[in-house]
């Protein structure tokens, strides 16, 4: 009798430990991390209307994992997410920067849920938009400026951006270095419109 009693016994205390350890450990929180949001200024809202978009990227880093770079190998996070698509987040972050850089235009993710008629549009292919375990943060993109009838107003270029960090652990710092390099590149394409007659179409 005793025999069978006492693996029984054990049997029925380690299932209780189990399940009490599974109560107590908790599953690690996913983190949301947004693009920062542009610096609000008080101005009137220009009558050029410009489209910002497509503004394409590759399809490993529009998920909604954070991707971090180690040579040819990408890490996911597991933990740490994109609140919103990032394709989104990047042409919404880039068209409220240029409303506050460019005098004279509105400037609105393409396509947008209202019919609007632009007369000029910014596209661009994205072909690096992440950090490496080094601390590199890098932004690569084609980009060009066309006008309503589809006429070139400024010829296609390649433009990159990078800085670097201590490393990647903080993911609100990489998050932040990102965005810099989105400003870095707005300031470009507002440099170009800032050039050009926007009231000529």
């Amino acid at each position: 009798m005793h025999t069978r009693t006492l693996p029984y016994t054990a049997f029925l205390c380690a299932v209780a430990c189990s399940l009490l350890a599974g109560c107590m450990s908790k599953p690690e929180p996913t983190r949301y991390y947004t693009l920062g949001d542009a610096q609000p200024v008080s101005k009137t809202v220009g009558k050029t209307l410009i489209a910002l978009g497509p503004m394409e990227i590759p399809e490993y880093l529009n998920r909604q994992e954070i991707v971090i770079r180690d040579d040819t190998n990408l890490a996911l996070l597991r933990f740490d997410h994109w609140a919103e698509p990032l394709n989104v987040a990047v042409k919404r972050h880039l068209a409220d920067e240029l409303n506050v850089l460019v005098d004279d235009a509105f400037v609105y993710p393409f396509p947008a849920l209202i019919g609007l008629r632009q007369q000029y549009q910014i596209s661009g292919v994205i072909s690096a938009f992440e950090a490496n375990q080094g601390g590199e943060i890098r932004l690569t993109v084609r980009w060009g400026i066309i006008s309503r009838d589809k006429s070139v107003v400024s010829e296609p270029r390649k433009s990159t951006y990078t800085s670097t960090l201590a490393g990647v652990d903080d993911i609100t710092a990489v998050t932040a270095g990102m965005t810099g390099l989105l400003d870095e590149f707005a300031a470009d394409i507002a440099a170009v419109l800032t050039e050009m007659d926007l009231t000529a179409q």
